[in-house]
């Protein structure tokens, strides 16, 4: 709508690469994010438009994306982890949130687990794209298992060491579950309120770096296909740069 009455009367066919671009960037320097939106709606309309023959080419093929901010990722410290189990409700639901901080997986990866992919001896751990699950690489990987993440995988295989590693009533958990659940108790405390399931996962790398971590041995540990991906946890080095700069 908001495209059409930019337009005014207009055949589809005789709309401009160069119109798309103007609409797309006439609000980016107060709304970079929006204005990535319209790109991505009107490139998705305009592709629509050729499968379906109203188009022969979509006058998208020659605007660029708008360039967004990359925001750095929020993280959590192993204290404030603790501030944040302190309002967990469901007490069962602890393990899952330290593999999450302890292992860097998605939640769905973590989730989808059997005990058939742990191998608590040699210390590793397989993500295997089968029955039904697909991660976001869709690539089988073996990772190796921590210290702090052994302990736990340890002390759960003492329960129960058949099947799905969480379930409830034989039955996987729920990403949406885990996650509302977590994101009730950060409310609780009075730490950064963006904080979400997923800033698990960004605690795991961001916690490494802070200790010295590569960035390329990193990028491994989370499956990043490129390392730029594992580039925006470098913000957790400006102390020591800043640090650094200061011998001058």
């Amino acid at each position: 709508n908001k495209f059409s009455k930019y337009l005014g009367k207009i055949e589809l066919h005789e709309i401009t690469a160069q119109q798309c671009e103007n609409f797309i960037m006439q609000n980016y320097n107060n709304a970079k994010f929006m204005s990535n939106l319209f790109y991505k709606n009107l490139n998705a309309f305009f592709n629509w438009s050729v499968e379906n023959d109203y188009l022969e080419l979509s006058p998208m093929l020659k605007v660029k994306s708008p360039k967004i901010p990359i925001k750095n990722p929020e993280w959590l410290t192993e204290r404030e982890l603790v501030l944040v189990f302190e309002n967990v409700k469901n007490k069962n639901l602890i393990p899952i949130y330290k593999l999450l901080f302890y292992t860097g997986l998605r939640a769905n990866e973590l989730l989808s687990l059997n005990w058939e992919n742990i191998d608590i001896e040699n210390r590793l751990f397989s993500i295997k794209n089968e029955n039904g699950f697909q991660n976001k690489t869709q690539i089988d990987k073996i990772l190796p298992i921590n210290q702090k993440a052994y302990e736990i995988f340890l002390s759960l295989s003492k329960r129960n060491n058949t099947g799905l590693i969480f379930k409830k009533n034989g039955i996987k958990l729920n990403v949406d579950y885990i996650s509302k659940h977590f994101k009730k108790a950060v409310r609780e405390t009075k730490l950064n309120q963006n904080l979400h399931l997923q800033s698990l996962r960004h605690s795991f790398a961001s916690n490494l770096v802070a200790k010295g971590a590569s960035l390329y041995h990193v990028s491994k540990l989370l499956s990043h296909s490129r390392i730029s991906t594992t580039e925006k946890y470098s913000h957790v080095k400006m102390k020591e740069l800043r640090e650094t700069s200061e011998f001058i």
